[in-house]
Formats: structure tokens, sequence, C-alpha cells
């Protein structure tokens, strides 16, 4: 499988991580009744963990020296990985993407507040759509959003007497309650 690709169908069975150190989800769908015994789609992620548009895949397109693609809830494009999304010796996740880097990450389905991402918008960067220094998701049709936790950052006490967790790019930076 290609860098930052997800294979999904409706309901996650199995994710694993590719050698690179990307994440990789596979969907699977198992409907007897119509004597289908097995649907899959392939679809691709973008650095900023936002979907390809459906049927289009990361890469380098019109002549571009970086990888990219169009996302699929909007006419915007975000880039894509290259190479692995990882520290690097830094202080925030990031990637190659051609010949620039790129903040990068998967920051899980749900928000700060235990809210499930809109389907087609899990937690990411999505700096196509918003400058936010923040990890983000929607959560309805209607573009409601919320910060999600960054992905090096567990909800979790952390010694307080409440949950918490980072939701900047960047460790140890933008701190909120979650649930």
């Amino acid at each position: 499988m290609a860098l930052g690709t997800e294979t999904r169908d409706e309901t996650p069975n199995e994710t694993t991580t590719t050698e690179d150190g990307l994440f990789l989800t596979q969907y699977h769908s198992d409907n007897r009744l119509n004597n289908t015994a097995h649907a899959t789609r392939v679809d691709y992620k973008t650095a900023g963990n936002s979907f390809c548009r459906p049927g289009q895949t990361c890469g380098y397109q019109e002549g571009k020296r970086y990888s990219f693609c169009y996302v699929d809830y909007s006419n915007n494009w975000d880039y894509c990985c290259t190479g692995p999304c990882d520290y690097h010796g830094k202080s925030y996740m990031w990637c190659l993407s051609g010949y620039k880097w790129q903040y990068c990450g998967d920051a899980g389905y749900l928000n700060i507040d235990g809210i499930p991402c809109y389907h087609s918008h899990p937690c990411g960067m999505h700096q196509e759509a918003s400058k936010e220094s923040d990890y983000w998701c929607y959560v309805d049709h209607k573009l409601s959003w919320n910060r999600c936790c960054a992905p090096s950052s567990k909800c979790d006490y952390h010694g307080l007497s409440y949950k918490w967790c980072y939701t900047g790019y960047k460790k140890d930076t933008d701190w909120y309650e979650c649930k």
C-alpha cells in the first residue's frame, strides 16, 4: 500500500502500521444476504489527516514539486507525506512532502469533549480549511468544530484533578480539558 492510504467501507475492523510508521486502517464489509463476500475501498490521507477526494491519490500533480491531493469535503487541497510522519528530533510531528516539510499526525476520531468527528473528517491539522495551530475536526454536517488531542497527547489526568491534553502541533503548548 502507498504512504498515507486507508482502506475503508463503514466500520473499521483493523488498524496496522506500515513499515515507514504511517498508519493504515482497513475497513471491511461482509453482506451475505446480497452474496457480497467482501468490499473495500482505498482512500488516501493528507499530512493534516484529511481524506483525499474519493478516487484520487496523493502524488506529484500539475507539475508541482510536492505531493498533494484535493480533499473530499471542499475544493481545497492539502500536502501529502512522502516519508514517515515523526518528530525527527523536533518538538512537533512532521514529514517530507517532496522537497518541502509539513506538519503531520493522526489524532483519532474523537474531539476533546468525547464527541465523534463527522464521518468524513477525522481529527487533524486540516490546514487546507483553517490556519489553526491545533488539531480539530468537524462534528456535524453544519461544520461545527472542536479541538482534538494531539497524536502525542492522551486525554488523562497528568497529575491534576481533571483530564486534559495538548491540542497544538508542538509538544507542551496549547492544552484543554478533555473527556
